[in-house]
Formats: C-alpha cells, structure tokens, sequence
C-alpha cells in the first residue's frame, strides 16, 4: 500500500502537525469568545483560520510542485510553532487585532501544508490502487484530531488555562518538524526551466478548464461540499430548535466518531474497483441520511443518521480524491489540487453564507416551524438527484475506468 520504511513516521509526524492545527484552531475560538463576549469576534477568528489558507493554495500549489516538499512540510510546522509562541509569550497583553493577525499568517502556512501534503500522498503510495486506503489514512488523522482536540483543549482549558493548549500545540508541531527532519521522504524531481510563476499559478485551473471530465467532476465535488457545509451550519440551531445542548454536544461526539470510523473503514478496506461509483453511491446515501435528519425530531434517529453522514465523509472525500490521483500527472499534483480545492472550499464557505440567509429569507416564511428541517430535507433531494443523474453525463464517462 506504502512506500519506504519512512512512512509510519512521515505519518505520525503529520498526524501532529494536524492535531496542532485543530487545537489551536478551537482554543483560540474560545479565548477570543472569552476575551470580548462577542460572537461577531469568535467568527472573525474563526473566519481567519480558514480563508487565507484558501487564498493562498494556488501559489501554494506552485511551489509545491517545484521546491521539495518534505522541507515545505517542515517550514510550515516551524512556522506555526513560532507564530503560537508569540501568542503565548503574549497571552496576557494580546489584543484581539493582534491575535488576528498571527492567526492569519499561521493559517498561509496552514494552506502551504495542505497543498504539499496533499500532493505528496500519491508519492507515498507503492501503486494507483493504494491511493484510496492513503487517503483514508490522511482523513482519519483529520478525524481523529477532530475528535480529540476539542476534548484536550477543553480539559486544559478548564484547569490550566489556554497558555496550556499553546504548549501543547508548539510542542507538536516541533515534534512534527524533528521527525520529518530525519527521515527520507519521496519528491519530484524539480523542474530545471520551470515556466514565469504568474503563469503557473494559471496552470492547476487551465489543465481541469481544457478537461470536460474534470470540470464535471469539480462541479459534482463543489457541490457535495457545499452540502456538507449547509449541514454543519444547520446542524446546532436544527438540534436546539427541539433540544438541549447537552444532547447537542452528544451528536457533535456521534458525528466525531464517524468521521473516524469511515477513515477507519476506507484505510482498511481501500473501496471498489469502480471508484467513480463508489462516490455517487457514496453521494446518493448522504442524500438519503440528510432527508432522513431533516424528517424526524427523535433524537436517536437523528444520532444514526450523523453516524452515517459522517462514516459516509471521508469515504467519499478518499474515493474523490484517488480519482484526482489517478487522473492527474504527479508532476502537476500541487497545482491541480491547489486549483480544485480552492474552488471545493469556496463552495464549502459559500455553504456557511448562503445557507442560513437562504433559510431565513426563503424557508421560513413558508415553512415557520423549524425551517432548517425543511433545509435539510431540501438539500437531501437534490443531492439525490445530482447522485442518480450524475453518472449518465457524458462528460463523466472518461472516469469510469479510473
């Protein structure tokens, strides 16, 4: 499935690099929340975590596909390790505007590490046929992290302060750092004439633009992303319409354990021969689970349904992306994937605007009574329309025999 002794290694050292991420992410949330009392700051936070890393994937991309990847790996975790030790040297003077901006930049080196990492794992794999058990592997560190670090820093938190959760979290990016360091990691070999670097930051977008398949398929992940999305916005004010938030904190945990159950699952069993099937499949049952959650207030449905929308995640997140693999020359992987994630997260983003305005604006002048039930029913048809429609497109087909 893998390659090089190495790997095991290369694994848990991005494992932390990940979890770091997610700490900090969540902490400074808090603290942000803590600090001022308004929820117009934690999203801004919130927001800053997320955004320049988006902006700054297509020039990620470039140079991921021409400096080696191992040392962007490193510098990334060097970099975030020193941007959160200024926040805990400062912790006790640090103003909001201040953290802003330090969580801006730690979220570029946020956006270098997805793109190298991401473009590194077909080099990591021993052969195309690995590449969907690779990708599981990568989403289960995501969902493991995910599921931990909300717990760790809450603990830490609550007892030690978040001057605590920064010392963990430079502590594993530094971890992550030392590893890399000292062992062999898979890289292309650099291009000698590489093209003007404006140029190539088109690169990633023409080779999907001049490619009908590719374009199709970007359109069908853009918009499983943007419907995840709408269901994560959805998900706390559908669940406290009806119930409390210690239920709600239990069915975050449910959908927690999920991801890393289909990570799991998807590492483990390596998914179909036809990968193109298995996504819509894939698809068409998150369809399905979303209608069902939008249908019912019984807790205990609700809870089964998240279970599988979120097992359902990262299989159909590591199924997509083998396909990519498959498809794209693994000299052009950072660019691509560059191209195709800042679309696929601009949809995921647009999911956290529009849905709600959409919800309050068009379904609950119609539908009063818990419009983001109406949503998610609304969401689940047409995400079972697009799965059962989909695979006939003739643009599609050059992917059935990947």
């Amino acid at each position: 499935m893998v390659k090089g002794k190495h790997f095991p290694m290369i694994w848990i050292s991005q494992t932390a690099a990940v979890l770091g991420n997610v700490l900090m992410a969540f902490s400074l949330g808090i603290w942000a929340y803590q600090q001022t009392g308004s929820i117009t700051q934690f999203g801004l936070v919130v927001l800053l975590g997320y955004v320049p890393e988006l902006l700054v994937l297509p020039v990620a991309g470039v140079l991921t596909d021409r400096l080696p990847r191992k040392w962007i790996l490193i510098a990334c975790s060097s970099l975030q390790a020193l941007m959160y030790g200024l926040v805990l040297v400062n912790i006790e003077t640090l103003t909001i505007s201040q953290a802003c901006i330090i969580i801006a930049f730690a979220s570029v080196a946020g956006g270098f590490h997805r793109a190298a990492y991401n473009a590194s794992l077909a080099l990591l794999s021993g052969s195309p046929k690995g590449y969907a058990r690779l990708n599981g592997m990568f989403h289960f560190s995501l969902a493991a992290s995910h599921l931990v670090a909300p717990i760790l820093a809450g603990v830490l938190i609550q007892n030690h302060g978040i001057s605590s959760v920064i010392v963990v979290a430079i502590s594993v990016f530094a971890i992550a750092a030392a590893i890399l360091t000292f062992v062999s990691f898979p890289e292309l070999s650099v291009q000698k004439e590489p093209r003007p670097f404006l140029k190539d930051l088109l690169v990633g977008f023409q080779y999907i633009h001049q490619r009908s398949e590719l374009i199709a398929f970007l359109a069908v992940h853009a918009f499983s992303n943007f419907a995840r999305g709408s269901a994560v916005v959805l998900f706390t004010p559908f669940i406290l319409s009806f119930s409390t938030a210690d239920v709600l904190g239990v069915l975050r945990s449910t959908a927690g354990a999920g991801m890393v159950l289909g990570a799991a699952l998807i590492s483990a069993w390596g998914g179909p021969e036809n990968r193109l099937r298995g996504v819509f499949v894939s698809l068409l049952l998150t369809g399905l689970l979303m209608s069902i959650l939008g249908s019912s207030t019984n807790v205990y449905i609700i809870a089964l349904a998240v279970l599988g929308l979120f097992v359902l995640t990262p299989v159909l997140a590591s199924l997509a992306h083998s396909i990519w693999q498959h498809k794209i020359p693994v000299e052009l992987h950072g660019r691509v994937f560059s191209a195709r994630d800042t679309v696929a997260g601009a949809a995921f983003a647009a999911a956290y605007l529009i849905t709600p305005i959409a919800t309050d604006g068009l379904i609950k002048p119609i539908v009063a009574d818990n419009p983001a039930s109406s949503m998610y029913l609304a969401m689940g048809a047409v995400t079972i329309i697009i799965a059962a429609a989909a695979p006939k497109l003739r643009h599609l087909q050059p992917l059935k025999t990947v």
